[in-house]
């Protein structure tokens, strides 16, 4: 059955990665933080498992798979899989230019902070989580430091000055790359905080269960007129988005999705039997 919208409901607005969608806020019977969860064999990827609320057992969907996007937990491990690379990256750098001076051999790897491959992937990695931005910012003066610190070093040894690349090196060893794990151990930190999901519990098909959304923006109306259908060949992931709209605060585009379809009454029930 063809979906109706009135001017005046209430949507609940939630973010999946960079976008936008809506449900509407009848269909929401409640929004907790992430709870603990027990898997279940032989479902759908999308499905996270089951989970218990006050005594209630119900499904709970990865919404971000129903909608063909990356899901968030598999985002923010590869992320901090990605950040654990460099900072071992940063400990072999620093081995390898103390071993360059011991050694009295020339030192090969990157002092430019810009071409290491932290320092390209910082360059150009964009975060709209204001806590993770003020964590990566730190990165700045530190990370430039101990690259600089190691042209010094290749400098001095080119003049085969060994005392004053020596005492560069112990402060890389002692001080600059401690401050660099510190930063790293905080960054996976603020990665793991800001991929924290958030369940949303809803009434749909005639079923109850709960989706996992990045985070939940706001209550709200959306802009008179502005709802429109989604073609049938533009419709995402088995016509789950039903219509676009736009929001009144800031004219930004939403998509509308069709509760009836995120899990039916004949998935809910497998669900619920494999459990």
């Amino acid at each position: 059955m063809k979906r109706t919208y009135t001017e005046d409901e209430q949507w609940i607005v939630v973010r999946l990665q960079e976008q936008l969608f809506a449900v509407p806020s009848a269909t929401v019977m409640e929004m907790l933080a992430m709870p603990e969860m027990r898997s279940v064999p032989r479902v759908p990827s999308h499905i996270r498992g089951v989970m218990n609320l006050r005594g209630r057992v119900m499904p709970l969907v990865d919404l971000r798979l129903r909608l063909c996007i990356d899901s968030s937990a598999s985002e923010g491990e590869a992320l901090i899989e990605t950040i654990r690379a460099r900072e071992e990256e940063h400990r072999t750098w620093a081995s390898e230019l103390e071993a360059s001076v011991r050694e009295r051999r020339e030192f090969k790897l990157a002092v430019d902070p810009h071409k290491c491959a932290f320092g390209c992937w910082y360059d150009t990695y964009k975060t709209s989580n204001i806590a993770l931005a003020a964590v990566l910012r730190k990165f700045e003066e530190p990370h430039g430091a101990i690259h600089a610190a190691g042209a010094e070093v290749v400098h001095h040894a080119a003049h085969q000055r060994w005392d004053e690349a020596t005492r560069l090196v112990d402060r890389v060893r002692d001080f600059d790359l401690p401050h660099m794990v510190r930063l790293f151990a905080d960054l996976r930190t603020a990665i793991q905080d800001s991929h924290r999901e958030t369940a949303v519990v809803l009434e749909g098909g005639g079923t109850v269960y709960a989706v996992s959304v990045d985070a939940v923006e706001s209550v709200e109306q959306l802009k008179p007129g502005t709802i429109e259908p989604v073609p049938t060949a533009a419709a995402s992931c088995d016509g789950l988005v039903s219509a676009v709209a736009r929001r009144l605060k800031n004219d930004g585009i939403v998509m509308l999705l069709d509760t009836d379809r995120v899990l039916d009454e004949q998935g809910y029930q497998e669900v619920m039997q494999a459990a």
